[in-house]
Order: C-alpha cells, then sequence, then structure tokens
C-alpha cells in the first residue's frame, strides 16, 4: 500500500513538473509562434510597430508582398526596389486608405517620408486650419470650416438665375461693361493643398461645409465704383492684391473656387481677385476655337480692368497668375497698355502657368513690350501637358515652354520633373495649382527671390538660362 501511495505521489508530481516545463516551453517560444501566424511583424524587436513608421513598413510589405526588413526608414521603393510607379500609385492608395489618409498631391515614394505624411495628416484632423488673411480677405466660418472671399470682375453674360455657380452664362456681356462682385467661398478646414475637394460627381445636394469648396449663398453684385471701394476697405491699406485669369474650358463658378484655393494655398495675405472670361466650361475639347475667340474679345475687357487696378491701388504689391489661354488675353492686354506709354512697372509679379501661347510671337512680338511692366516675371512649362501638346496640335504652332523657350528677363521654369498621374490630363495640365513644389515657388517668385534662391536649378540652353526643379 505503502509503495502504491509513493508512486501515485510521484506520478501526480511528474504530471505537474512535465506541465510546468510544457508552460515554460510553450512560453518561451509563443513569440516565435506569433511570427508564424503574422510574418508582417518579423524584425518588430528591432523596431517598434506602435508608431506610425512602423505600422506603415507592416502594411507596405503585405501590399507589396516584401519582408518587413526590407523595408527600411530611408528604402525608395522606385529608386532602390525598383517597383513601378504606376503599380505604386494603386498600392499606395490602399495604404493611406488603411490609415484614413487622403493621397498627397504628388506621389511619395521614400517609405519614412509615406510615414511622415500620415502622421501631419493626423494632426492636421485634430488642429484648427488657422484663418491667416485678414478683415474682408477671409471671414472667421465654423470649427470645420472657414470662408474666403474672392472679389471678381467677368464680361460674361448674365443668365438671369440666381444660383451663383449657373449666375453667369458662357457668352459675352452686350453691354461692354464690366461685371463686378463679391463671392463668399466655402473652405473646409480639412482642405488640402492642391485639392477643390468637390462632392461625388459634383452633385450639388452632397455638398457639406466640412469637406467641400464651393461658392456658398449669393454672388454680391457691385457697380465699378462700390466694387474698388470695397477692396480698399478690405483689410490693411498697404495689402497686396492677387488677380487669377483662368484658361480654357472653365466656367465661372470653377473660376472663383480656383482662384479662393490659390489664395489659400498661397498663405496668401492679401485680397484675391479672378477675372473670368466667357469661356465654355463644357469640357469638351471642340469647343477649343469658340474659347479662342472669346479669350480675344476679352482682351480689351482685361486691358481695362488691369489699368484701372493699377491707377486706384498705387503703391500697393500687385501680382498677376495667367493659366493657359487665360495667358493669351493677359499678354495682349499688357501689350496694349505697353504700347499706349507704359513703361514703368506696374505689377510686382507677373506668373504664366503652362501658357497656350505662339511661342515665335511671344518672343518676337510681345515679350520686350511687356517685361519692363512687372518686377519679376516667372514662365512655368511641363513636357508632360498633355493638353497643351494637344493644343499646339490644334493651333500648328510651337508653344511656348514647348519646347522650352528662353525668353531675355523672364524666368523660365521647366515642370516637367514635377509628377504627375500619367493618365490624368486635368492634372498634366493644371501642375502650377495642384503641386505643392509649384506652389512654392511660386511663392518665392511673389516674394521677389530668385530661382536659385528658391532650390532651382539652372538648365543651359542656346539662347541663355532656364530653370527646373530639382
Amino acid at each position: 500500500m505503502y509503495l502504491e501511495v509513493k508512486m501515485h505521489c510521484l506520478s501526480k508530481y511528474s504530471t505537474l513538473c512535465v506541465l510546468l516545463i510544457l508552460s515554460g516551453f510553450i512560453f518561451l517560444i509563443s513569440p516565435v509562434i506569433a511570427q508564424e501566424q503574422a510574418p508582417l511583424k518579423s524584425g518588430a524587436s528591432k523596431i517598434a510597430v506602435t508608431d506610425t513608421l512602423g505600422k506603415v513598413r507592416e502594411k507596405l510589405s503585405e501590399l507589396l508582398g516584401l519582408n518587413f526588413d526590407e523595408l527600411l526608414p530611408k528604402t525608395d521603393l522606385v529608386a532602390d526596389l525598383g517597383i513601378d510607379r504606376t503599380s505604386l500609385y494603386y498600392k499606395l492608395h490602399l495604404l493611406y486608405d488603411t490609415f484614413n489618409t487622403k493621397p498627397p498631391v504628388e506621389q511619395l515614394t521614400v517609405v519614412a517620408k509615406i510615414a511622415q505624411y500620415i502622421d501631419e495628416n493626423k494632426k492636421a484632423k485634430k488642429a484648427k486650419r488657422p484663418a491667416v488673411m485678414m478683415d474682408m480677405a477671409r471671414a472667421v466660418g465654423g470649427d470645420e470650416f472657414f470662408v474666403q472671399k474672392v472679389y471678381f470682375a467677368t464680361n460674361r453674360n448674365i443668365t438671369g438665375k440666381s444660383d451663383p455657380d449657373d449666375f453667369f452664362g458662357s457668352k459675352p456681356v452686350k453691354s461692354r461693361k464690366l461685371q463686378y462682385g463679391l463671392a463668399s467661398v466655402n473652405i473646409p478646414r480639412s482642405h488640402k493643398n492642391g485639392q477643390i475637394e468637390s462632392p461625388w460627381l459634383g452633385i450639388k445636394f452632397l455638398r457639406s461645409k466640412s469637406k467641400h469648396i464651393y461658392i456658398d449663398g449669393k454672388l454680391k453684385i457691385l457697380d465699378a465704383a462700390s466694387f474698388f471701394s470695397s477692396i480698399k476697405s478690405a483689410g490693411a491699406s498697404k495689402e497686396p492684391l492677387l488677380v487669377y485669369i483662368h484658361g480654357f474650358n472653365i466656367n465661372f463658378s470653377e473660376a472663383v473656387t480656383r482662384a479662393a484655393q490659390i489664395a489659400v494655398d498661397l498663405n496668401f495675405e492679401g485680397v484675391p481677385l479672378a477675372f473670368s472670361w466667357p469661356s465654355n466650361g463644357k469640357a469638351n475639347p471642340l469647343a477649343y476655337w469658340s474659347d479662342m475667340a472669346d479669350v480675344e474679345i476679352s482682351i480689351d475687357y482685361v486691358e481695362r480692368f488691369l489699368a484701372d487696378l493699377s491707377k486706384k491701388f498705387r503703391g500697393r504689391d500687385i501680382h498677376l497668375i495667367a493659366h493657359s489661354m487665360g495667358t493669351k488675353a493677359l499678354t495682349f492686354a499688357l501689350r496694349n497698355l505697353a504700347r499706349k506709354g507704359q513703361k514703368k512697372p506696374m505689377f510686382k509679379s507677373v506668373i504664366l502657368a503652362a501658357p497656350d501661347l505662339d511661342s515665335r510671337l511671344f518672343a518676337s512680338s510681345l515679350a520686350d513690350d511687356i517685361q519692363p511692366l512687372a518686377e519679376q516675371w516667372a514662365i512655368y512649362a511641363s513636357q508632360n501637358d498633355f493638353a497643351l501638346n494637344y493644343s499646339g496640335v490644334l493651333s500648328g504652332t510651337p508653344l511656348l515652354g514647348v519646347p522650352l523657350t528662353v525668353v531675355k528677363g523672364m524666368q523660365i521654369i521647366d515642370a516637367s520633373k514635377i509628377e504627375v498621374t500619367p493618365w490624368s490630363v486635368p492634372e498634366g495640365h493644371s501642375y502650377y495649382a495642384t503641386k505643392k513644389k509649384v506652389i512654392d515657388d511660386m511663392v518665392g517668385v511673389m516674394k521677389g527671390m530668385l530661382p536659385k534662391a528658391r532650390g532651382l536649378v539652372a538648365k543651359s540652353h542656346a539662347d541663355g538660362l532656364a530653370w527646373e526643379f530639382r
């Protein structure tokens, strides 16, 4: 009996010992098992996966089918790993969706920079976007939006409709008089530089103050005297003015909202204005010739508007930005002013973005006349501008910047290295307003900084120097 009891106790304790040993062994190997079940966390002991960088590396390794250890913070997914940019475009969109983050305008390829962008996006969502502009220029809105005021002048016809999107049409005004007014543009505090946030398919009833950019409320129509008087009372007496002239295929509301977006993204501490000429704005390439005729009709209107601004706001810096076909209205209006005896600078800076201009005509007939009218000139062009390439085919003429044209006294900036989505014609043509590098460079132009000081690289041509982004 004693022997049986002793053997039973030994058996009991032996079982307990075995259980303890097994428990210890499982405890020791559990991290290994966990790693086998979740291979994306291999290497987690070296770099913490609880921060954004670690989580980004985890998700990227899953999406790209790579080992976690291959994705170091400094790894460039394109240059170092040879991943195709188009394929990467879709993978990164899935990554940003995981972090509830809108993709950046310019594709990021370095792991650490991707993580940094996501981190900054999180911080931006928590912090309210500050309203930096003063008084009438930017009114305070709610916690999730603010209102950007945009003054406008237009030679479009009045349709008789009250909706601000349809108030002005696509035909030239018959009265020969400019129409003036003030628009209030809703800007969400979550707005990202380079974007005009819009509801799905542009459906108006889906608009949200906290998400979308749009003209909010009725337009305030002003006579000429009230228009200029109102601008004078907007902010400090020395505040600068920024005039935006849109390009081909743009309706009135698109012109005003783009002017608002540019002013916000430039962090422009002054009064933004939009000049809107009667473009069709129907997303119809066949309207090209109609728009070209309308922009030529608009030259005299632009001339009068600029002459009035310069006269009434003498002593205040005035900056001009024209895009695409709008550059024709601007440059020919300036030539008219020059030929009427204007020889001294009227404007602080003139920026021509993706100019739809005959390069031969500009270099031989326009540039010498208009160059003295501004302290600083900057012309942006890109070989990836498919819309401008198409325009050159339609018109049968070489366009300014495509190929690159060096013009004495003007900064010619090659934006071909600015990455755009290959299949996006709008992005390839509107990079001046959607790409942070170009937006930042335009800020430098308006501050009077020279290209080298703005970080641009000199590029030698037969006729002189041009500049390009790094």
